[in-house]
């Protein structure tokens, strides 16, 4: 979803302050308080947004979705000093996955739950029809739109490669990190040098480009489903 990644542009810039050195756990926070201001509510044109809550789990805090034939995500700016981070950690859980989702296809282009790795990716790696598209979206988003990001899904079942390209643009590569159904909580570790080179590497060619924010969303619009799912804390080290 492009929308999403354009999404960006209306999210303020975070401040460049060194002692910042984690993203902000919901952990910290009660449930039933609002989102953690460095988490922003990113909302689609045209399209009706989730619900967020901060609710308890056992023990801790964690993000609930509520999608009802909806889609949005919270986005989080990522810190300087995490923008090389080669690790990343995350808690989820999908209560129930939308029925009549389809992987590569527009028309069931749902997940109970993504994880978007949004990059600041030099414009002269990308092709010239790239840049072209690219130059136009930020004309009208805003400067912010990534030209590359990485989407971490939870789908029914495994892609038949590893990395697929979204089918709404060629700019986002997904991967499925969890497949089969939801229910319980499950945690995830992920090396973002070897998912970069693996969705960008022949592109972009040696080294990464830096990290330059993370999004946490979940959809029903387009299969007109209805679940909860939720997040833990997100890490980058």
């Amino acid at each position: 979803m492009l929308a999403v990644a354009a999404s960006l542009a209306a999210m303020p810039a975070l401040a460049a302050d060194a002692a910042i050195q984690s993203l902000t756990p919901f952990s910290g926070n009660k449930p039933g308080t609002a989102l953690p201001p460095a988490w922003q509510h990113q909302v689609l044109r045209g399209v009706e947004p989730n619900r967020h809550l901060l609710v308890a789990d056992q023990d801790t805090t964690v993000l609930r979705i509520d999608v009802d034939r909806s889609a949005s995500s919270v986005v989080h700016a990522v810190p300087m000093a995490l923008r090389d981070a080669r690790s990343l950690r995350w808690r989820w859980r999908a209560h129930a996955l939308p029925a009549g989702g389809r992987l590569g296809e527009r028309d069931g282009d749902d997940f109970a739950a993504r994880l978007y790795l949004m990059f600041d990716y030099p414009l002269d790696r990308l092709g010239l029809a790239d840049r072209i598209a690219l130059r136009l979206a930020r004309a009208v988003n805003g400067p912010s739109v990534p030209a590359a990001a990485i989407c971490y899904v939870w789908n029914a079942t495994p892609a038949p490669v590893e990395v697929i390209d979204s089918p709404f643009t060629g700019r986002v590569r997904m991967i499925v990190a969890r497949n089969g159904p939801g229910g319980r909580w499950h945690e995830e570790q992920r090396d973002v040098e070897r998912d970069f080179r693996l969705a960008f590497g022949a592109e972009h060619g040696e080294g990464r480009a830096p990290l330059m924010a993370i999004a946490l969303a979940a959809d029903g619009d387009q299969t007109g489903a209805r679940f909860t799912t939720e997040f833990g804390d997100v890490d980058l080290s």
